[in-house]
């Protein structure tokens, strides 16, 4: 199996040199489209793990995070960790995608560095609308800011538990709840407010899994098929592309 894994990298290793380098970088880089190509590029990256890793009999909902450090800063390629639910493998119903990113993240925190301030410069993306307990565990760590890129219907529904707020204190602090803005995401948004208004409005895991289903033309396989062929437009973010493309595959 690991074979197979290492063997798939190897294909895609072509496929990634030729997307990094098929546009020429512009002559005037400005910071602000480097910044947004790099969350687009992340939450693309969190969608096409699901889309790879949702089909394991492990995974309990096609639910996955990406943790990143220095997105903003452009002088630096974001550091970053990538995991996924795995309510079903540890049989609980607490391991979501973003508790369990939150502890890989962690897990590369030097042992001279601060607990408290090692996620403070990061930006969370997740492929599903945090739910109460994993927005206040992003909270307490000091993650500032999370961007998901579907709306969770359930969350909104009379008869369930809430969402968070928008955006939450916590010691001082402030912690944003942000709606992707890729049309992907917003085009998804509105089918699902659809299909919540006919079913059962916290079916969404349901939903999903049906959506991973069928795999032809589904909003899952285009994001996955949107990652894979996206052409960089800037240098500063080709190492970042490079090293998302191989972290979805090695798991």
């Amino acid at each position: 199996m690991k074979t197979v894994k290492y063997f798939l990298i190897l294909l895609l290793i072509p496929t990634i040199s030729k997307a990094s380098i098929g546009k020429t970088s512009k002559l005037v880089n400005s910071p602000d489209e480097i910044v947004a190509e790099r969350h687009q590029l992340l939450m693309l990256s969190a969608m096409s793990y699901l889309l790879l890793q949702g089909k394991k009999n492990e995974v309990g909902g096609p639910i996955a995070s990406v943790i990143a450090w220095n997105v903003e800063d452009i002088s630096k390629t974001p550091r970053f960790a990538i995991d996924r639910n795995r309510n079903k493998q540890k049989d609980s119903s607490l391991f979501h995608s973003e508790v369990v990113t939150l502890h890989k993240a962690f897990n590369l925190k030097p042992a001279q560095a601060s607990p408290s301030l090692w996620l403070e410069n990061t930006i969370v993306y997740t492929s599903l609308e945090a739910c109460p307990m994993c927005a206040s565990s992003m909270l307490i760590a000091h993650v500032p800011k999370t961007i998901h890129c579907i709306d969770d219907p359930g969350l909104r529904s009379e008869n369930r538990i809430r969402t968070v707020p928008t955006v939450r204190q916590y010691n001082g602090r402030s912690f944003i709840l942000e709606s992707s803005k890729l049309a992907l995401c917003s085009t998804e948004n509105d089918k699902m407010w659809k299909e919540a208004q006919t079913r059962d409005q916290f079916n969404i895991v349901s939903y999903l899994k049906d959506d991973l289903k069928k795999d032809k033309g589904s909003f899952h396989a285009n994001s996955h098929e949107a990652f894979i062929n996206y052409s960089v437009q800037y240098n500063e973010n080709k190492d970042l592309y490079s090293e998302l493309a191989l972290a979805i595959l090695k798991d």
